[in-house]
């Protein structure tokens, strides 16, 4: 009896100690939206990336076409996305849109292994985005057959990557999306 006591807490200690090295080494996805406005509230979103995975998979394929629907309503596939990606990638480092009016500047470029979106907004309302796309992910959500994108393999390349995605201030609204570890 003593034997198999010892050997069942020890058994209960090294288990213990291996989950939270793995909820440290998994990825999460991490959303934070907050409203300073009148109604001050904040909403955390964290989830490991497996999860988001089976979620992606149980998702209606309507919730998944729903970005190909508004590409087809402007005349756009995702063959053209493709070409148009591979010409990306082959320039390198560049500026692809720069656009400046007065109280506002919206800017896409290629810097390494990123997509950078940047807005900044001034004036009676300000915002600013800043989103941050790794090119591999591009690649990735690129890579499925036909008119389709492929979400799981996008995903997937995200479990690879670290830091902020998305962050938007707009007033007394933020928004933060990141990628990171369980405590992050």
């Amino acid at each position: 009896m003593t034997g198999r006591f010892l050997c069942t807490a020890a058994l209960a200690a090294c288990l213990s100690l291996g989950a939270p090295l793995w909820a440290q080494t998994a990825s999460w996805l991490h959303v934070q939206v907050t409203d300073g406005g009148e109604k001050a509230s904040t909403v955390n979103v964290n989830l490991p990336l497996s999860v988001a995975k089976v979620a992606l998979g149980m998702a209606p394929k309507q919730f998944t076409d729903k970005a190909v629907e508004k590409l087809n309503e402007h005349d756009v596939s995702i063959a053209d996305i493709r070409k148009l990606w591979a010409e990306i990638k082959n320039a390198g480092n560049a500026e692809f849109v720069t656009v400046q009016e007065a109280d506002e500047t919206v800017r896409v470029a290629r810097e390494g292994d990123w997509v950078r979106i940047r807005v900044d907004k001034t004036g009676e309302k300000s915002e600013h985005v800043k989103v941050d796309i790794p090119i591999g992910v591009v690649d990735a959500l690129l890579s499925g057959d036909g008119e389709s994108f492929n979400l799981l393999a996008a995903i997937n390349e995200l479990e690879g990557n670290t830091g902020d995605i998305v962050n938007v201030e707009d007033g007394d609204e933020t928004v933060r999306v990141w990628i990171g570890s369980q405590g992050d």
